[in-house]
């Protein structure tokens, strides 16, 4: 996915033809997104 906006100014634009969006948006999206992968890697293994 490449994103672009004019400069520090939202909002972005998707490619595809998405829905702007802000980089405030973006940021949480990936600080969330972050935050589900570390509750995966700390999971207990199944079956031990």
């Amino acid at each position: 996915m490449s994103v672009s906006g004019p400069g520090d100014a939202g909002p972005f634009l998707l490619d595809g033809g998405e829905a702007p969006v802000t980089l405030r948006f973006l940021i949480e999206d990936y600080v969330r997104h972050q935050y589900w992968h570390m509750e995966q890697l700390t999971a207990p293994l199944a079956g031990s």
